[in-house]
């Protein structure tokens, strides 16, 4: 589970400006943002720009995303380093921590969203641990963002919009037509919204089925990898509350962080 450290229009302009005054502000940011991550159980950082930045800013900008991915990186193994030995720690540390730039300002300082690595963002790509692209692009956008990439290809993260907002194919239930050509490029995905389920759709759980069924051939699965384990499957909400085989009381019920593991979606047949 990534943070999210976004700013936006004007409100978000200022925000930029207090981050960016120097880099004494740049270096008390990323204070703040490992400490949050450390006390929430955050794995990383989505840093998502959504106004412009001053151009004389953007070396400043380019600091806080460098120094917030070492910072991070050092947290990580730091805190692994107290659990296991050195070997284990470099082996395990790259999939600990992961700082993602969002495709939006450009190395100009625009709000320009490119939907593609290029020239005009790859800076901030170089500065961390991959890129989240906007969600309007296209063949050619994959094509070129695979070549700019090199063997980083897979740090390029497709934003997919479920909803289907100007987007590849429509999203929604044809999602997955977008994802078949992301893995063709062998790039990574960002499933964007994937709430639209719940928000629009009248059978929550089948809606579910449906949606992630369909993806489910293009999604690399993390089954458990250590014993014993122990799961109820709840999924953090019911008609009823059951506790050790008992029910406690009746009624409605929704509390996600009682949520268990669930069975993979790869283990779960397209006909059920």
């Amino acid at each position: 589970m990534t943070g999210t450290f976004i700013t936006e229009w004007e409100a978000g302009s200022a925000v930029c400006k207090k981050l960016l005054a120097s880099e004494e502000t740049v270096a008390l940011a990323v204070r703040q943002l490992v400490c949050i991550a450390n006390h929430h159980g955050f794995e990383g950082w989505l840093i998502n720009i959504e106004n412009e930045v001053p151009i004389e800013k953007i070396p400043l900008m380019l600091k806080f995303v460098e120094d917030l991915t070492k910072a991070m990186r050092k947290r990580e193994t730091d805190k692994e380093t107290e659990n296991a030995g050195e070997d284990k720690v470099k082996e395990d540390n790259d999939n600990c921590h992961r700082v993602i730039w969002y495709d939006s300002v450009t190395e100009n300082g625009e709000l320009k969203w490119q939907n593609a690595l290029n020239s005009q963002n790859y800076a901030f790509f170089d500065a961390c641990d991959g890129i989240f692209l906007n969600y309007t692009w296209t063949e050619d956008h994959l094509d070129h963002s695979r070549k700019a990439a090199g063997g980083r290809h897979r740090d390029v993260f497709v934003g997919l919009d479920i909803f289907g907002r100007n987007f590849y194919a429509g999203g929604k239930y044809d999602t997955w037509k977008a994802l078949e050509v992301v893995r063709k490029h062998d790039l990574s995905a960002a499933i964007f919204a994937p709430g639209w389920t719940h928000e629009t759709q009248p059978d929550f759980m089948e809606a579910e089925r449906r949606l992630w069924g369909s993806l489910a051939p293009f999604l690399t699965h993390r089954g458990i990898q250590d014993l014993p384990f122990t799961t109820s499957f709840c999924q953090g909400s019911g008609e009823y509350f059951f506790c050790k085989g008992k029910m406690e009381r009746e009624g409605p019920w929704h509390n996600l962080s009682l949520q268990h593991l669930q069975p993979l979606w790869s283990q779960v047949s397209r006909h059920t």
